[in-house]
């Protein structure tokens, strides 16, 4: 019920399997949301900026996953007569969720609570959309989300 002050006591106590445990529950709300108060709960800044790197690395990996993701990739599944019109809705949708990503945002989700009815009137465009979702879910459900499953050197965005 209270991953910070865990997340918080785990790093201070040295505890780093549950303080990773812990970062799991704080990718959501963003960490700016938490008032000074709250914050204070995170002994250092070291373990501070272990949060604050999982949340920019997750942002930033998710971001780069959706924008590299195709609806027909190598023109695998695309339709003749409406491919473009469903290419330049993959690319305008991807743009939106594109700006409200977060580090515990279901890039996936978003793009099928905003995608589903514009192609549903062509089968082929609704497959390719949904494999591409499918794909897009796959490859996010692979960016860490625990500090300890963090690459070492983690670049700045």
């Amino acid at each position: 019920m209270y991953p910070l002050r865990v997340y918080g006591y785990a790093s201070e106590l040295g505890l780093d399997k549950v303080a990773a445990k812990a970062s799991t529950h704080l990718l959501h709300p963003p960490l700016t949301s938490y008032s000074t108060e709250e914050m204070k709960a995170i002994p250092t800044a070291e373990a501070y900026h272990k949060l604050a790197l999982l949340h920019e690395f997750r942002t930033r990996k998710i971001r780069e996953t959706l924008m590299n993701e195709e609806v027909f990739p190598h023109g695998y599944g695309e339709c003749s007569r409406h491919a473009q019109r469903t290419k330049d809705l993959w690319k305008t949708r991807k743009h939106v969720v594109y700006n409200q990503i977060q580090a515990a945002t279901d890039a996936a989700a978003e793009m099928v609570s905003l995608g589903e009815q514009p192609v549903a009137d062509c089968q082929s465009c609704s497959k390719a959309w949904n494999a591409a979702v499918a794909m897009l879910s796959y490859k996010c459900a692979r960016i860490p989300r625990r500090i300890d499953k963090l690459p070492t050197e983690v670049p700045a965005g």
